[in-house]
């Protein structure tokens, strides 16, 4: 039984660890076109985009493809 614990603590804190340095952090970068955002490193599965006039990221499926 202890070792199932031990197991899982250890488990959450790599995961933990695993998350805060894969997750980049995003500058409030001014633009005015997604076009300004070319240096905003988002996770995976997800996109640069300007959204009131700052650099985020937002998930790929949000993202409109008409045009």
């Amino acid at each position: 039984m202890a070792s199932k614990i031990t197991f899982l603590l250890l488990f959450a804190l790599v995961v933990a660890c695993a998350t805060m340095m894969s997750v980049p952090t995003v500058e409030a970068t001014y633009c005015l076109d997604s076009k300004d955002c070319p240096d905003v490193r988002c996770k995976i599965g997800e996109i640069e985009r300007c959204r009131q006039n700052h650099c985020t990221c937002v998930p790929q499926f949000m993202v409109s493809h008409a045009g």
